[in-house]
């Protein structure tokens, strides 16, 4: 594995989006899905010889790789057969177009349009909403709406001087009628008009009226309908979890943003091509230091469509105010030979897009300034300011930090992490179970916690035999007056002690009430935040492992004959609940401390 992958790796975000491995010609060979992109990139490199024949002969191709972050994995499914549809990647199993994707159309030239199942969208004049992954929803979807806005829903030809009967939807209540003349084009479309809106963006306010509906069925002990109420909320709170990634309307445009990071400024270019986002583009911005947003981004979009090669689509989506927006439209107009448009949204599926690229610009900053932080300067810079704004003697080269976490005071644990010089030194993390204090009493068990890691500055252990430059305790003003006593043991060593309080990120110190405020942008703010994150995070997985085997534990405790011991030595031999559950009687026999009686008892038990 090259360095340069090993880096992108680490720095991979915990977030839903599609990745993008490529070969050492930059060319893309495969593009996934991930509910967490963190954790499914990572696992192509972690346990190569467990992997099928084919994914190692994937890893071994795999030079770098890029992605993008979407708002949810309904999202990431889309945009991932979207670039599969475009690349035609060689390890992707392949599908001749995107048919198991359903749209709905609208027809606005007909007299009274519906709605309508679409399996790709036309080049015609027709609305196009979607694309849904799940065909039921979408005939749902149409089926809910037409109800909820009396659309109709048959193929009849309405001619006037061939009116027929009325069908029964328009008798039950579900129809306007157009069929018998019932209700005008202009009344109709009005009722569409609501339809359109939803599909939209502003379902918000359909379903709250759906919600009225349903508590009114279930205040005259209808229960039957306020229960179908439910399951049609809750159907189109599912299939709409999607709208950005694909336009309903053909054409080209791309959605610009800008993120500033701790000294760098990131504009991101999202492309969105015949209504798919088809990629992105991450510039990072030389000479924009105490320079406006606004005019960053006016001298961006200038230059990036100034050459030749530039493709200028029709429409700009812009995140933000820009400087002389008519003179530059008029200037990419006049270079494209036809109108181009920029557009700053304030709401509905554009604002949507513009915010998916800010979070995408966001992320591309954070990790360019982490893989200039990987160097030894870089990282030496960090402590220094660090030491300049905290009064500290010298940069503070150990650096633990510390934090609680519990449940209404349940299986309490702490979490010691340590900094070596700027980086991570996770094998000197440590944890640490709560022995003397009852209930959710943070401030009692972080003196505990301290007491003990105190203790042991005197110890073999390398985790803790070095003393500590600085020790940081998640936590405010109150924290910091908890291990008043612990401080003042270590007033005869160099360590020095201050809190961090999460709200406003403000840092106080003992003997003064007065909390410091760093610069907001500043590398060693980034660089405590990090760390606090990484305690939180180091104390919280430790809980949750505790919690998860307590509760194992607590279900094994109603076998008879099973206690402490044997709970432990099935867990151990079994390693979870399920596979106890299948194991026979023969293999419960063969696990340390158990009897045939008891194996009985723990099948009777499941069998249950």
């Amino acid at each position: 594995m090259n360095e340069k992958l090993k880096i992108k790796l680490s720095l991979l975000p915990d977030q839903p989006g599609v990745y993008l491995m490529k070969d050492s010609k930059e060319r893309i060979i495969y593009v996934g899905k991930a509910k967490s992109l963190k954790n499914r990139v990572r696992s192509y490199f972690n346990g190569f010889q467990s992997h099928d024949v084919k994914t190692q002969e994937l890893v071994s191709h795999i030079y770098i790789f890029d992605y993008i972050v979407t708002d949810n994995e309904v999202e990431a499914l889309v945009l991932e057969s979207i670039l599969i549809q475009k690349h035609q990647p060689k390890f992707n199993i392949r599908v001749p177009d995107n048919r198991h994707f359903l749209y709905i159309s609208i027809d606005n030239e007909e007299e009274f349009p519906k709605l309508q199942a679409a399996y790709k969208i036309e080049k015609d004049k027709k609305l196009y909403y979607g694309p849904f992954p799940n065909s039921y929803a979408v005939r749902n979807l149409i089926d809910v709406l037409s109800k909820v806005f009396k659309l109709r829903t048959c193929n009849k030809d309405f001619d006037k001087n061939n009116l027929g009967r009325a069908c029964l939807n328009y008798h039950i209540g579900l129809c306007q009628g157009p069929c018998i003349g019932a209700v005008t084009s202009e009344d109709y479309k009005k009722e569409l008009a609501k339809a359109i809106e939803y599909l939209s963006g502003g379902e918000d306010r359909i379903i709250a009226k759906l919600k009225e509906q349903m508590q009114e069925a279930a205040r005259r002990l209808d229960y039957e309908k306020a229960a179908h109420l439910r399951d049609v909320i809750d159907s189109l709170k599912g299939v709409l979890q999607k709208q950005k990634i694909v336009s309903g309307r053909q054409g080209d445009m791309d959605i610009i943003s800008l993120a500033r990071g701790v000294e760098d400024v990131c504009v991101l270019v999202l492309f969105m091509r015949d209504g798919h986002v088809v990629g992105k583009d991450a510039n990072m911005m030389i000479n924009s230091d105490n320079r406006k947003s606004k005019e960053i981004l006016s001298a961006f979009i200038e230059q990036y469509y100034s050459s030749q090669e530039s493709y200028i689509p029709k429409e700009l989506i812009i995140d933000g105010d820009i400087d002389d927006k008519e003179l530059i439209e008029d200037y990419l107009s006049e270079k494209k030979g036809s109108r181009v448009y920029l557009h700053i949204p304030k709401k509905g599926d554009k604002k949507q897009l513009a915010l998916m690229a800010r979070k995408n610009a966001l992320l591309s900053v954070e990790e360019h300034w982490k893989k200039r932080s990987v160097h030894d300067d870089t990282r030496q810079e960090t402590l220094e300011e660090l030491a300049h704004f905290l009064n500290l003697p010298k940069p503070p080269q150990r650096i633990e930090c510390y934090d609680i976490s519990n449940i209404q005071g349940t299986n309490s644990v702490g979490s010691m992490v340590v900094f070596q010089n700027g980086k991570a030194k996770k094998s000197y993390y440590r944890r640490f179970k709560v022995k003397t204090v009852d209930g959710p009493d943070d401030f009692k068990s972080l003196k505990e916690i301290l007491s003990r890691r105190v203790a042991r500055l005197t110890s073999n252990d390398v985790s803790f035999k070095n003393e500590p430059d600085l020790i940081i305790i998640d936590g405010g003003l109150g924290q910091l007056s908890s291990v008043e006593s612990i401080i003042h043991k270590l007033n005869s060593t160099k360590t020095r002690v201050v809190s961090l309080a999460k709200r406003e990120e403000l840092i106080y110190q003992p003997l003064n009430k007065k909390p410091i405020r760093l610069p907001k942008n500043s590398r060693s703010m980034y660089l405590i935040q990090r760390i606090r994150d990484e305690a939180h995070r180091f104390a919280l997985e430790y809980h949750q492992r505790l919690r998860s085997r307590h509760a194992k534990q607590s279900i094994l405790t109603e076998i008879p004959g099973v206690g402490k011991v044997r709970q432990q030595n099935l867990l151990v031999e079994f390693k979870s609940l399920e596979a106890i559950k299948n194991a026979t009687i023969e293999e419960l026999v063969q696990v340390k401390g158990m009897n045939t009686k008891t194996a009985e008892a723990v099948r009777d038990y499941f069998n249950k």
